[in-house]
């Protein structure tokens, strides 16, 4: 793929700005709907409830009990969300997938503009946010969304920082390279270790 830069097209901040904002506006419409709670949600809520009432962070607990089905990235964040809302609930347990899902979206759009691939980062961004089961995912208090937040922030910035005559501070990408593993291996564990694999090999590729 050509850049935009060669082949003449560059897309309007308005028409980037606009594409934004409706994504932002479909996402805060539909991602939050009233509905039960779906799967873990309600142990993620009791372990964010337990973490603020008893002031321990370091092991998420449910009923006391040690609560190890995940890391405790998600209980952290529900009961950050619970903390500044002043209640953990439904609302709480939804919104670290929902800021993951727009996070990786903008990540893209940025990686695209980066690379001088204006274009492409647009219609990576859209295919992104408007796949059904992104969609469906960024509604409910799932972790696959931070998962996929951190593999995207390491590639993108794997292939921003080595692509010829890059001028990113090296400091500065590896920061966010580690950010991103670390967010992929706090929200999943060993399971986030494939992907991260898969995203080395494509970089090598």
């Amino acid at each position: 793929m050509t850049s935009d830069s060669a082949d003449g097209n560059h897309p309007s901040s308005p028409h980037l700005t606009g594409v934004l904002l409706l994504l932002v506006f479909v996402f805060l419409t539909l991602s939050l709907p009233h509905r039960e709670f779906y799967g873990e949600e309600g142990r993620r809520v009791m372990a964010a409830r337990e973490m603020l009432s008893s002031g321990d962070f370091i092991l998420p607990r449910v009923f006391g009990e040690p609560y190890l089905n995940k890391p405790p990235l998600y209980p952290w964040l529900t009961a950050g969300v619970g903390f500044v809302r002043g209640e953990v609930d439904a609302i709480s347990v939804r919104v670290p997938a929902l800021v993951a899902t727009l996070l990786t979206g903008i990540w893209l759009l940025w990686a695209g503009i980066h690379l001088g691939l204006r274009r492409a980062g647009v219609l990576a961004t859209l295919f992104f946010l408007l796949c059904p089961m992104v969609m469906r995912k960024a509604s409910l208090g799932e972790t696959d969304l931070l998962l996929t937040l951190g593999c995207t922030i390491y590639a993108l910035e794997m292939l921003v920082f080595s692509r010829p005559g890059s001028e990113t501070p090296m400091g500065a990408s590896m920061f966010r390279m580690v950010l991103g593993l670390c967010i992929a291996f706090l929200a999943k564990g060993v399971a986030a270790v494939p992907f991260v694999i898969a995203v080395m090999l494509a970089a090598a590729c």
